[in-house]
């Protein structure tokens, strides 16, 4: 991967998305909705919610109630946390992060090969399709959106806290997604199993050998926090 700097990050994938649709499909709908459905996007819902492309591709939609497979591995990852505890003791916050990492790159590894499978049986161009057609085979958005999927049904049932977004943006290697997981005292994790990253936003350094994660307001305070520590004030 390429040198990622703060400059080469382009943010409106989401905003094109919201904006080709409407172009295409009318205006009868609000806007960021879908054929019934809200759109779903950076610190939005999403589950009950569907996930559209800036570009013409398959609309994935995270629907639990009606795509039941989903549940199963909500299920398989409670039995995971269960399992650790027994064998190790450990809480159920602890290892959380890698177990939803592992099993989401597990139930749905990189192969673009079934993504085009999918596409081609769809028969066309931002047709619905639920994120489990892409169990076995799926690339960085649906990864991201089951991920985060997990994360926003723990919180739900009151098992975490803290707010979960899929995050997207582009640079001239193209498009990625991503989640972003903020927990209650507000630090902020980043789960990537496509580009196989689990860490720490504040360890991610701008411009080195990382995609780049940061939203703008983030790059905000990383500055304000350096130039508060160079004239040798606490920054808070």
């Amino acid at each position: 991967m390429c040198n990622m700097g703060e400059n080469l990050a382009d943010w409106s994938k989401e905003a094109s998305a919201i904006n080709r649709v409407r172009q295409q499909y009318g205006k009868g709908e609000k806007k960021g909705w879908f054929l019934g459905r809200e759109m779903i996007g950076r610190d939005k819902k999403i589950n009950q919610g569907v996930y559209v492309g800036a570009g013409e591709r398959e609309a994935i939609v995270v629907d639990d109630e009606k795509d039941l497979p989903l549940n199963d591995v909500y299920k398989q990852l409670l039995v995971m946390r269960l399992r650790a505890k027994k064998i190790r003791g450990t809480s159920f916050r602890e290892g959380l992060l890698q177990d939803i990492f592992n099993l989401t790159k597990e139930t749905m590894p990189v192969d673009i090969g079934n993504v085009e499978k999918v596409r081609k049986d769809l028969g066309g161009s931002d047709r619905k399709t639920y994120l489990s057609s892409f169990f076995g085979g799926g690339v960085c958005r649906h990864q991201a959106l089951l991920a985060g999927y997990l994360l926003e049904r723990l919180k739900k049932e009151g098992k975490i806290g803290g707010d979960v977004s899929v995050d997207r943006n582009s640079t001239d290697e193209g498009g990625h997604a991503w989640v972003r997981y903020t927990n209650s005292k507000g630090k902020i994790t980043i789960l990537d199993p496509a580009l196989n990253f689990k860490g720490y936003l504040k360890d991610v350094q701008v411009g080195d050998k990382n995609w780049p994660y940061y939203r703008k307001s983030d790059l905000r305070k990383r500055k304000a926090k350096k130039i508060v520590q160079t004239v040798g004030f606490k920054a808070k």
